[in-house]
């Protein structure tokens, strides 16, 4: 299990490899589908006009899965984020002002 503020997915891909059970099978990071990220407006500083980039310079997809709008915002690709919560662990907010939401 995956708790991003903690420890998120570093996409090293060797857990497949090293699962006990073999209930992982291999893929590609683009592949991989834990989730997709939420921003939210209310606590993000990017938001409320404080310059951040964290979660868009942590992004190991860089440019596609998190990027900057005109108004120096995060905005999520739904079709491109994979949910590693590499942007959750980065976010220096109290309380983290993204998150994970995991697919079903």
């Amino acid at each position: 299990m995956i708790h991003p503020r903690e420890t998120p997915c570093y996409l090293c891909m060797i857990c497949p490899e090293v699962c006990p059970t073999g209930a992982l099978e291999p893929v590609t990071k683009q592949e991989v589908n834990m989730g997709e990220a939420v921003v939210d407006a209310d606590t993000c500083y990017a938001f409320i006009d404080i310059l951040c980039r964290a979660c868009v310079d942590i992004c190991p997809f860089q440019g596609t899965a998190i990027r900057q709008n005109a108004a120096l915002e995060p905005v999520v690709d739904t079709e491109s984020c994979v949910g590693c919560g590499l942007c959750v662990k980065a976010c220096p907010a109290q309380p983290e002002a993204i998150r994970v939401v995991r697919n079903l």
